[in-house]
């Protein structure tokens, strides 16, 4: 979940460097996510579908960053959330274009779900 986040939040100020507050600023980006829509047992962190968590932790992020000293450059906290969901939703409209065309395959749900209860199982342990 820190991956997409960390990076376009660090790609978007031109960060020097990945610092360790901005990683910290990634994680709780995410667990706030999460308890904005209520953590229950069957929903302890936000799924990759809801790309508004990703948006909101690489807003958080470069904040980080410019705050920390190493970006180059300063958007607002607006302007990354705004060019990561556009970015986002592009890349998106470009798997199903390029699905529906059959140019790659769609996911197979069996082998998601099995990834899924994986996941679940080691978090659990």
């Amino acid at each position: 979940m820190g991956f997409p986040g960390i990076l376009k939040g660090a790609l978007l100020v031109r960060a020097r460097k990945i610092t360790d507050e901005m990683a910290i600023a990634a994680a709780y980006s995410v667990a706030n996510f999460a308890q904005k829509k209520g953590i229950t047992p069957d929903y302890i962190m936000p799924t990759m579908s809801e790309t508004e968590v990703f948006a909101d932790e690489a807003a958080d992020v470069a904040m980080t960053a410019i705050a920390n000293g190493v970006a180059r450059v300063t958007p607002t906290r607006e302007e990354v959330h705004a060019k990561t969901l556009a970015d986002i939703k592009e890349a998106r409209a470009v798997i199903d274009l390029l699905m529906r065309e059959k140019h790659i395959a769609a996911p197979d749900p069996q082998m998601l779900a099995n990834a899924v209860e994986k996941a679940v199982a080691l978090v659990t342990k």
